[in-house]
């Protein structure tokens, strides 16, 4: 399939962009408002809520902002950043948000559900003035899941 029409295609069934799409589609994260589609052989994830989406952008943007120094980016709009990055922004955020939320636990492998967690960070901290050398402390950390090598039979 072509790349411009797959975008586009993309572009016109997703309407309601899932904000943490990279880290659900790679399994680190749930959220009971994403729904998968698939386009050919790819796979996107949409929000069903519109609400929903514009709470996890706020929270995300939030932490992009934060973490700018340790993703070594200067650039206050944070505009382009690259797939590692975003991914590490993503994941470690979700796990440093959820150890506000759980702090005697440490964060499953997965974030069972993204709608969730950040409903309750914002509900503990509504004006979004988040202890966020916790949340940093996580994104730095985050290392993406190394592939396994399989053995020559």
């Amino acid at each position: 399939m072509d790349q411009d029409i797959l975008k586009r295609t993309y572009q016109e069934l997703n309407t309601c962009h899932c904000v943490y799409e990279k880290s659900i589609l790679a399994n680190y994260c749930r959220c009971s408002k994403a729904e998968l589609f698939y386009i050919a052989e790819r796979a996107g994830v949409q929000c069903q809520m519109d609400s929903a989406q514009a709470q996890c952008l706020k929270v995300f943007n939030i932490v992009c902002q934060q973490s700018r120094f340790i993703l070594k980016n200067t650039d206050p709009q944070l505009g382009n950043l690259s797939h590692l990055k975003t991914f590490k922004l993503q994941v470690g955020g979700l796990q440093g948000l959820y150890r506000l939320i759980y702090p005697d636990s440490t964060p499953d492998e997965i974030i069972h559900d993204v709608y969730d967690l950040l409903t309750k960070v914002i509900a503990r901290y509504p004006d979004l003035n988040l202890p966020f050398q916790t949340i940093i402390r996580y994104v730095a950390a985050f290392k993406v899941r190394t592939r396994r090598k399989l053995k020559n039979l």
